[in-house]
């Protein structure tokens, strides 16, 4: 709860019994100011959730894991592939059965105290940096012609330091199309959404042209440097985005930030490789808009009862590198308690950014509104 006449936080509200009890408790005499908030303490006190205890045994969404060699392969390897965005540490680090991801309760725990104490290497400000991104409390930097000239300036120095194999895709790009891969519009969409940081920056725009190039292999080379249109997706890629699949909420969050929608239930790909295409379409659409760019957007995941798969849930979390998009808050909510394996093993391989970016709630639908309610996000 924000008090906005003396801008502090004066609640805190964690899904722990006891301990929002205690704070809603505390802190009602002070809501009492404000009729909405004095509402949700109210309804804190007297919230129990009805979530079962997760059975000891493989969350079926893992199980496809285990029995496609693909899945498996892909993974050990995702170092090399992936770089600093993906790591194998923490997955050896908790000693999982079969070195990937959680499969048994047992698994769980070691991945879950694992995590738990990487969070706890993080600083004070890192801590309150991760708070703020997810509850959209986060100062805009002004943006005057003085500031954004230096920092174009210090992104093109830092491309052109930047060498090797992953910068081929660039540089074909920027023969095709100079107008538009070095063009301001384009360049300052990935300053924005990596804070002004020229250097992630760099490597984010490097990272977009070599996964683009990947994605949409068998398109005519010319593709590589424009922007993408609905014309240019294949018919089952259209059929993803036409279902619903990925949606934008009608409504921003409280913080005023884009909120996207991914609905597993409306997932009916036929291959990987339409999934990919549609989803390059749909967040590509987003990382256009100016104002998303600046005060930056909330992904919200809903099974529906149908658990993503786990191949869909990495192919599609890798890609997200390759976007001029500040995803600062990732919502994973499940029905049941198999979201407890998909989000630790998603935690186990994730940058440390995005891993203490994500909320995982559950239980009835009831209780996942209620929960993405307290964050600001109208359901």
């Amino acid at each position: 709860a924000w008090c906005p006449s003396t801008n502090k936080i004066i609640a805190v509200v964690s899904f722990n019994n006891a301990l929002y009890r205690n704070i809603a408790t505390s802190q009602h005499n002070k809501c009492a100011e404000w009729p909405h908030l004095s509402e949700t303490s109210e309804k804190l006190r007297s919230f129990t959730p009805s979530v079962s205890v997760a059975p000891t045994m493989s969350s079926p969404s893992l199980n496809e894991m285990k029995t496609n060699p693909t899945i498996l392969k892909d993974l050990s390897h995702v170092d090399q592939r992936a770089g600093k965005d993906f790591s194998l540490a923490l997955a050896k680090k908790a000693g999982l059965q079969n070195g990937l991801y959680p499969e048994t309760e047992e698994d769980l725990k070691r991945a879950e105290e694992v995590l738990t104490k990487e969070f706890a290497k993080f600083s004070t400000n890192e801590h309150e940096e991760a708070m703020f991104d997810v509850v959209g409390f986060r100062h805009i930097k002004e943006e005057d012609d003085t500031f954004l000239n230096t920092k174009l300036a210090e992104l093109d120095q830092r491309l052109h330091k930047i060498s090797g194999g992953r910068t081929r895709a660039y540089e074909a790009a920027c023969q095709l199309n100079p107008e538009y891969v070095q063009g301001k519009t384009f360049r300052l969409a990935f300053l924005r959404t990596q804070r002004f940081d020229a250097k992630k920056a760099a490597t984010a725009i490097i990272s977009h042209f070599h996964i683009k190039r990947k994605v949409f292999a068998n398109y005519e080379p010319g593709f590589l440097a424009r922007e993408m249109k609905f014309t240019d997706l294949s018919p089952d890629a259209r059929e993803i985005v036409e279902a619903g699949y990925f949606q934008v909420s009608p409504s921003k969050d409280a913080a005023g930030r884009t909120v996207l929608f991914f609905a597993a239930a409306l997932n009916k790909y036929r291959t990987m490789e339409s999934l990919k295409q549609a989803f390059w379409y749909f967040i590509g659409c987003i990382s256009r808009n100016e104002e998303a760019q600046t005060t930056g957007v909330v992904g919200v995941a809903y099974s529906g009862g149908k658990p993503e798969k786990m191949a869909v849930a990495f192919e599609l979390q890798k890609m997200k590198y390759a976007f001029a998009m500040d995803i600062q808050a990732a919502h994973l909510c499940e029905t049941t308690m198999a979201m407890r394996f998909l989000v630790a093993a998603q935690k186990l391989y994730v940058d440390n950014f995005t891993r203490f970016r994500m909320q995982e709630h559950s239980g009835t639908r009831e209780e996942i509104h209620f929960a993405l309610q307290t964050y600001g996000i109208n359901t």
